[in-house]
């Protein structure tokens, strides 16, 4: 019997089904021996979770390139003499247009003899009321060669009033405060009243013909002038020479370069514009062809006052025996408007004219 019971050698595939049976369980074992990560990785789990807290708010932070709306960009557009009409209240553009409408004012230049008693040119007239002369062509040192005229009237203190040409003219050029500022001034358009010269006036002011006008300036500008208007004389012993006036409040809607004004013709209204400190007034001067100043006021029935101007001599004093003399640096001689002209075409027209009885 035991020799029937001895073991006998297995074939190759019996042996390998007995190896895979012993390393099964071996296998089992060295899974249940290796330590378990899973705590490891479950601790890493809430500090995953911190970060991303901590970095969910930076994520919803906005970029800081990012761009405005293009309408926070825009800027608005400069301040100009036209948008700030656009601005005027209901009530200011009901007067506006109702002003306009009506026909411009006039006023009856006198001819002949002027206010004051003297006599006026052929061809000439008065251009405006003399009760308020303020400075005519200086006899002194021929600072001042023109025609300073102060305004009268009422409701605003002679602002607005007619002013008309001396002479049957021409346009040749207009300059407006409120279309270029830079030259003639900045309309003051502020609301309520203004200082000149110890007087109140108004800044806004209605004129028939005009609507709403603006007649100061908040600077001089580069013209110093105001508003002005340019004329050349077409007739007469003085045809080709320039007569302009200044310091506007406007110049005649209608008017433009070419323009043909007639002797006593309304060509604009009184203003003060480019005036800061004193009061408001027109300045009207005259210019030879050769552009040499010379008088208007005889011939528009006001005093020849440039007579002495070549004659002006500086006041000079005595001083006592014992002073010391301080040499004074050469000055330089002041161009004399009234000198003989080397040619007798370039001579400057004066007119001296006797005063009517």
């Amino acid at each position: 019997m035991i020799h029937k019971l001895r073991l006998r050698p297995l074939p190759g595939v019996s042996f390998a089904l007995l190896i895979i049976c012993l390393l099964l369980p071996m296998q089992g074992f060295a899974q249940n021996s290796t330590p378990d990560k899973s705590p490891k990785e479950s601790k890493n789990t809430p500090a995953t979770s911190k970060n991303t807290s901590r970095k969910t708010p930076q994520n919803t932070k906005k970029p800081q390139n990012t761009k405005k709306p293009a309408s926070s960009n825009t800027k608005k557009p400069a301040a100009t003499a036209d948008t700030k009409t656009d601005t005027k209240t209901p009530k200011t553009r009901e007067e506006d247009a109702r002003y306009k409408a009506m026909p411009f004012e006039t006023w009856p230049s006198p001819q002949g003899t002027s206010e004051l008693g003297l006599e006026i040119a052929p061809g000439f007239v008065q251009p405006y009321p003399y009760d308020h002369l303020m400075r005519l062509y200086d006899g002194n040192r021929c600072r001042h060669r023109g025609l300073d005229i102060g305004t009268v009237g009422q409701p605003h203190g002679g602002m607005g009033t007619v002013v008309n040409a001396v002479t049957r003219s021409r346009v040749t050029f207009i300059g407006r405060a409120s279309e270029d500022a830079a030259n003639f001034g900045r309309p003051d358009m502020r609301p309520g009243t203004t200082q000149r010269a110890g007087k109140t006036y108004d800044r806004l002011i209605f004129v028939p013909g005009y609507g709403a006008v603006y007649p100061f300036t908040r600077n001089y500008g580069k013209w110093r002038s105001g508003t002005i208007i340019s004329t050349e004389v077409l007739e007469g012993e003085l045809a080709g020479y320039t007569i302009r006036y200044m310091h506007l409040a406007d110049v005649r809607p209608d008017l433009k370069p070419g323009s043909i004004l007639e002797a006593g013709e309304h060509l604009g209204i009184m203003g003060s514009t480019a005036i800061q400190e004193t009061a408001p007034h027109v300045h009207i001067d005259m210019e030879t062809p050769q552009k040499t100043r010379a008088d208007l006021a005889p011939y528009i029935g006001l005093p020849n006052t440039s007579l002495n101007c070549s004659g002006a001599k500086p006041k000079t004093t005595t001083k006592p025996a014992n002073a010391t003399s301080k040499k004074k640096p050469a000055q330089k001689k002041r161009p004399s408007y009234t000198n003989k002209p080397k040619k007798s075409s370039d001579k400057p027209v004066t007119r001296t004219l006797p005063r009517s009885p």
